[in-house]
Formats: C-alpha cells, sequence, structure tokens
C-alpha cells in the first residue's frame, strides 16, 4: 500500500504543478471574476506548498489530499471559464461539445452581467 501511495502522491503533485504552469486568467483585470480567478490559482499554489511539506514529512496521505485539493480548485475554475488552457490538453475536465474558449468566454460574460447588475441594485 505505501509503494502505491506514494505513486500517487507522486502523480498528483505532477498533475497539479503541470495544472498550475498552464492555466492562465482568462477574465479582464478590472473585473470581480479577476480577483477569484486570482484567489484560486492562490489557493492551488498554497495546496501545492502544503503537500510538498507533507511530502517531505513523509505524510503521504495528507500530501495526496492537498495536491488532489489543490488540483480541484484549478479544475473548477477552469470549468467556470476563469483560466485559459491549451486545446489539447488532458489536464481538465472541460465540456466537449464546444470550443474552451467559446465556453469560457460565455460563463465570464454571463458572470460579468451578473456582478454588474447585482452592483447597479445593490
Amino acid at each position: 500500500m505505501s509503494a502505491e501511495l506514494d505513486q500517487k502522491t507522486e502523480q498528483y503533485e505532477s498533475m497539479l504543478k503541470s495544472a498550475l504552469s498552464e492555466a492562465t486568467v482568462a477574465v479582464p483585470p478590472e473585473t470581480a471574476l479577476h480577483a477569484g480567478a486570482t484567489e484560486v490559482l492562490n489557493m492551488a499554489e498554497a495546496y501545492l506548498q502544503d503537500g510538498q511539506h507533507f511530502y517531505r514529512n513523509d505524510d503521504l496521505v495528507n500530501a495526496l489530499a492537498a495536491f488532489s485539493y489543490g488540483y480541484g480548485w484549478l479544475d473548477a475554475g477552469v470549468r467556470l471559464g476563469l483560466f485559459n488552457i491549451p486545446a489539447d490538453t488532458e489536464l481538465f475536465t472541460t465540456w466537449p461539445s464546444l470550443p474552451l474558449s467559446v465556453v469560457g468566454d460565455s460563463i465570464c460574460r454571463t458572470c460579468i452581467a451578473v456582478l454588474n447588475f447585482n452592483t447597479k441594485i445593490g
């Protein structure tokens, strides 16, 4: 079990590092969504650091959990259209029926419209 856990932990650390290097913020800097995207990146990076700390201290269960959680933050951000990713990547869950740029753009435009509307009436 330990060798399998070690292998899985290393795999998820590698996936999270790759995901962090591929995802770039897709939303305009002047929007609240940009702040949200930045927070998602910060959380993913913090979980990477936490996982590496746990791994160095032979706490493989918490290391794997941290790497998985950080990866989940990024994957959710991609699904919400907060990040651009390479079209040929297999690191993220995407909608297969539409190009990611169309999905991300439409989600971002919808979210920006909702945020602007709520700001005007709130």
